[in-house]
């Protein structure tokens, strides 16, 4: 078999449904402005809400848009994956900015859900899950490559593997005008970061922060107040 021309004889032999997969392909991972105007233009017939001045870069992969609402010029950057599995979904409200490679999930968990408020900015490569909620107030800035985690697996049974063990989900809320720097780590004990509270690059938080805190370290402990 002469494999010179192996995938122009394959798109030659495409039926109508496989030409439309493909074209769509080709389009979401297109950088141009006519590929951007119609990546919109197919979610917006997909989404739950879709507001106005919507951006969406290349390579982006939505998992159950029914269940995801986009405000007023929200940015999605490029490589991006939002995965919704339960109605209450995710939604990103007026300005929110995601840079490229952010990940959102809000896993299998009945009532799961990630809320991102307005203004929001959330640095590249950050891996959100919202297992029992995810909530991110107004203003609120995200560097690169954080971890929030509203889940972790339990693991008391030592004749018992730990992938077949129960999990502990618990919400996570971050507050208003909060700022978690690179390499943030949240995990489910946390509970919430107050309003105004700003969390120190790699850091590890395990416990509640209070409003208006400095934390930093591994686990991050509250060093003084602003203000």
């Amino acid at each position: 078999m002469d494999s010179q021309f192996i995938f122009t004889d394959f798109c030659n032999s495409m039926n109508d449904e496989e030409r439309e997969a493909f074209n769509r392909t080709v389009v979401m991972n297109m950088d141009t402005p006519a590929a951007a105007e119609t990546r919109v233009k197919y979610y917006k017939s997909k989404l739950r809400h879709m507001g106005e001045n919507v951006k969406i870069g290349t390579g982006v992969r939505i998992v159950n848009p029914q269940y995801i609402s986009l405000g007023n010029n929200v940015s999605i950057g490029d490589n991006c994956i939002l995965i919704a599995h339960s109605e209450r979904g995710i939604k990103l409200d007026d300005n929110a900015r995601l840079k490229n490679g952010v990940y959102l999930d809000t896993e299998t968990n009945v009532g799961a859900y990630i809320k991102i408020g307005k203004n929001v900015y959330i640095g590249a490569r950050c891996c959100l899950h919202g297992h029992a909620g995810l909530e991110i107030g107004d203003y609120s800035l995200l560097a690169q490559n954080i971890t929030i985690t509203p889940a972790s697996h339990t693991f008391e049974k030592a004749d018992e593997i730990i992938y077949k063990q129960p999990c502990t989900v618990r919400k996570i809320i971050i507050g208003r005008d909060c700022y978690l720097g690179m390499h943030v780590c949240v995990v489910c004990s946390a509970g919430s970061i107050g309003e105004g509270s700003v969390i120190g690059a790699g850091s590890v938080v395990v416990n509640e922060i209070p409003p208006f805190s400095v934390a930093v370290g591994v686990p991050a402990k509250v060093i003084r107040k602003r203000g």
